[in-house]
């Protein structure tokens, strides 16, 4: 996962999986294994991050809703020292349209699952590329 864009405490990296369209994975910059050793400050940071990503979400691809969840079991699976992160999962109630490809949330309202969107199991590297580009332009600074 290459970083998209960073913030003064998170990089916002987009998700290999793409099964639920626009997933990102945000990271904490700091070595930080806990979400209660996050300070106020990148906490303050955080909520920023995620009110400014849904906006740009619901905008520009009409995103309905949104899961996140802090999971760090590969880490302790794999005996890697934990670093808090969040998997942002765009939910979407109607299906979109994105450079041709017809995107539908089939399991909308419902727990997230691997095999939800039926887009087989990449989004084509063209429409990656488009996302990609999209969330920098966005989260430029000025």
């Amino acid at each position: 996962m290459d970083t998209i864009f960073s913030t003064t405490y998170w990089d916002v990296k987009l998700a290999d999986d793409q099964t639920y369209f626009g997933r990102l994975v945000i990271i904490s910059r700091a070595e930080r294994s806990s979400l209660p050793d996050l300070s106020s400050e990148e906490q303050k940071d955080f909520f920023e991050l995620i009110r400014k990503l849904e906006e740009f979400y619901r905008t520009k691809f009409s995103a309905t809703m949104f899961n996140y969840s802090c999971l760090m079991n590969n880490a302790y699976r794999d005996g890697e020292k934990p670093r808090v992160h969040w998997h942002f999962r765009p939910r979407y109630a109607q299906p979109i349209v994105v450079e041709g490809l017809t995107i539908a949330d089939p399991n909308f309202g419902n727990h997230y699952i691997p095999t939800a969107f039926g887009i087989c199991d990449q989004v084509p590297p063209s429409v990656r590329t488009i996302l990609a580009e999209s969330l920098r332009k966005h989260f430029a600074s000025p």
